[in-house]
């Protein structure tokens, strides 16, 4: 780059221009001393002075060379510099341009993304109002019964009959109640048969030695058991 190497040349000419000052502030300082200048003899004092303009023109022509390269150096800079404020100040401008766009594509964006909602909600409502309505089931399970509601079915039977046969009641066949001591009474007296005795029917002795039969604990009381048993002997 050149920006570059006239740098390095100014690094280069800086040291001998040093080196060339020094030698010609030295010499000049001697031989501007007014006590040097009286003891020296006028021939050697005449060829320090021509060494001293020797040592000034080397000085003056490193700093010379220094300038020159630095110059350089800075009219580079410069237009670099001024390169780079150019380029700042459109960058600038292409950056505000750029937000100023961006900006307003969002806003765009957003407008259209409101009107795409906008027509889905629309077309959604739409369609809600015009579907009916779907139709009410009633459930299959029926409700479980309280408890109230059996203790009132189990205390009144015939209703719960009722309602299981259709409305109509159904009756219970009623039998005579006979009690056991009558049903032995019957077969006592089934025992008494008529025999015919020359073509006569008479009627079957029992005799005095035959006992009663053992009714066992069938239920009947004594009393009746020995009226039946005074019954079959007095027969």
């Amino acid at each position: 780059m050149p920006l570059v190497a006239q740098h390095q040349a100014v690094t280069r000419s800086a040291t001998p221009m040093k080196v060339a000052l020094s030698n010609a502030q030295t010499e000049y300082e001697k031989l501007s001393d007014p006590a040097t200048a009286q003891a020296t003899a006028l021939p050697l004092q005449a060829a320090r002075l021509n060494g001293l303009l020797k040592n000034l023109a080397n000085a003056e022509g490193a700093v010379a060379e220094s300038l020159r390269t630095r110059k350089e150096m800075i009219r580079s800079l410069e237009k670099l510099l001024a390169e780079n404020q150019n380029a700042l100040q459109q960058e600038e401008a292409q950056m505000k341009l750029l937000s100023g766009r961006r900006t307003e594509i969002e806003h765009k964006k957003n407008q259209v993304e409101a009107t795409i909602l906008g027509g889905q909600v629309t077309k959604q409502e739409d369609r809600t109002s015009t579907e009916p309505e779907p139709p009410q089931f009633e459930a299959l399970t029926p409700p479980p019964q309280s408890d109230a509601d059996d203790e009132h079915v189990q205390s009144d039977p015939i209703k719960t009959e009722q309602n299981g046969n259709n409305g109509v009641p159904q009756q219970t066949p009623t039998f005579p109640v006979v009690a056991p001591g009558i049903e032995m009474l019957s077969s006592v007296a089934a025992n008494y048969q008529a025999v015919p005795i020359n073509g006569s029917n008479k009627k079957r002795k029992v005799a005095p030695s035959d006992d009663f039969p053992d009714l066992g604990n069938d239920g009947i009381d004594e009393d009746v058991k020995e009226m039946l048993r005074n019954d079959g002997q007095s027969a």
